[in-house]
């Protein structure tokens, strides 16, 4: 793979599992230094930063919770101190829901938008002046759930 994204950086929410795990391993084999936000493994964050150390790109990894505005913008200055800045920002961090509505408390899709929704404009908004600054991209990953009716995903 030709390395078009050296020297850029890309941080990735929600990195460590699924599609957020996929993206950081895309970026970094074309060459893009990660860093990584985890809500609930440090074990699996450090063993996907060895791997995409062996790429030969820096990479970190920082316990955040999406969903909790005062977090991220402390997130985004150590990725600045670590890395640089910002170049790239995958808003992936989500949380699904699988029950019927009449079962499902509101304090649940109250969560649900917290971190799916909310979570992507709170990282965005802590990561704004260096996307500007550096010509960033954002990219915002969608499940398939919040767009389509899916049995039991009423939120």
């Amino acid at each position: 793979m030709m390395k078009t994204l050296t020297g850029k950086n890309a941080l990735v929410t929600g990195g460590t599992r699924g599609i957020g795990a996929a993206s950081a391993r895309q970026l970094a084999a074309a060459g893009a230094n990660i860093a990584i936000t985890y809500s609930a493994s440090a074990e699996a964050a450090a063993t996907l930063v060895r791997e995409l150390e062996a790429l030969g790109v820096k990479a970190h990894a920082y316990h955040a919770d999406a969903a909790d505005p005062e977090s991220l913008p402390q997130v985004v200055e150590q990725v600045a101190t670590d890395l640089g800045g910002i170049d790239i920002l995958v808003n992936n961090a989500g949380i699904t829901q699988r029950s019927a509505f009449v079962e499902t408390q509101i304090s649940v899709y109250r969560r649900v938008m917290e971190v799916n929704f909310f979570g992507s404009l709170h990282c965005t908004k802590a990561a704004i002046d260096s996307l500007i600054e550096r010509k960033g991209n954002i990219i915002v990953i969608e499940s398939l759930a919040g767009i389509a009716p899916l049995l039991g995903r009423t939120g």
